[in-house]
Parts: structure tokens; sequence; C-alpha cells
């Protein structure tokens, strides 16, 4: 017989002391600055449920952050095609097929963009509720808790997700 393995106290991408959320039983690492936590954001809203940015993967993102390029999801709409050029077998075709995906982002509707911000709690429905009461990230980003909450289908837990989201941003 194995003994069970231990319970991890540190992330092991950033070092930061995991915690348990909301009774969960799920040990989670909570630094927004967190290496791997970085990279899954980032891998998640350009994913083809959310922003839909062809070509931009989990290794790619893994070199844009090697390579201090990028360090959250805002990061990715100032590259450029020197920046590009750092990364391990990016030639021209491959620098322009990224940055024509990024740039095309741009139109993709509200609903895609706050699905791709990767905010707790916060899925595909939740994410299309939010969009039409709204309008637009701005008047979700100044709404108060409460206003918030009171969209139908949404309530405090989601409520109280978002505003630490764009208090944390």
């Amino acid at each position: 017989d194995t003994p069970p393995a231990p319970i991890p106290e540190a992330c092991p991408s950033c070092g930061q002391k995991l915690v348990h959320l909301d009774d969960e039983v799920a040990l989670r690492c909570i630094n927004p600055m967190c290496p791997a936590q970085v990279q899954e954001q980032l891998t998640h809203f350009a994913s083809r449920n959310a922003m839909n940015i062809d070509g931009l993967g989990p290794k790619i993102v893994a070199q844009l952050q090697a390579k201090h390029l990028v360090k959250d999801v805002a990061d990715l709409y100032h590259l450029t095609a020197a920046d590009l050029a750092k990364l391990d077998k990016f030639k021209e075709k491959s620098i322009n097929n990224l940055l024509s995906a990024i740039n095309n982002s741009r139109q993709n509707s509200v609903e895609r963009l706050i699905f791709g911000l990767g905010i707790r709690h916060v899925g595909g429905k939740a994410a299309r509720i939010l969009a039409e009461h709204f309008g637009d990230l701005d008047h979700l980003m100044t709404a108060s808790q409460e206003a918030i909450a009171d969209v139908p289908n949404i309530g405090p837990t989601i409520a109280e997700a978002i505003v630490t989201y764009f208090k944390a941003a």
C-alpha cells in the first residue's frame, strides 16, 4: 500500500498559498499574476467559444509569456509583427495570420467578450444574459453589484464575482 499523496500547500507555478473558496473541495491559487492562471485565462479568451482567435493556443501563449510580451488579454491587442517575430518558428505567414485573427476578434459580440474574460461563475448563458441587459462592457463594468444581481437569472453569486473581477482588473 502506498500512502496517499500529500495535499499541496502552495501553487506549483507561482508558490502562492493555495486556498479553499466558497466551501469548495478543490484548492485554488488566487494569485492573479500566477503564470499558470494567466496562461489559462489567455488560452480561454482566445478559444473558439470565446474570442475565437485562430492560432493562439496554449503553446503560443506560453511563448508570449516567456518572452514577456503578454501579461493579460489587453496585451494581445498591442502585439506587433516585430513581437511575434520573436516566437519560435514564426515567419511572415504565421505572423500575419495571427495578427489578422486578433484584429478580426475585435468584431466579436459583447457576449463572447464577457465569456472570454473568464469571470468566475460566468458561463455562456450568463454572458448572453449580461450582454443583452447591459449592451456593452463599459455598462457592465460600472454597474453596481445590486444592479447586476437584479438581472433575471443572474443573482448574487455571479454579481459578486463580476464586481470582484473588475475591481481587481
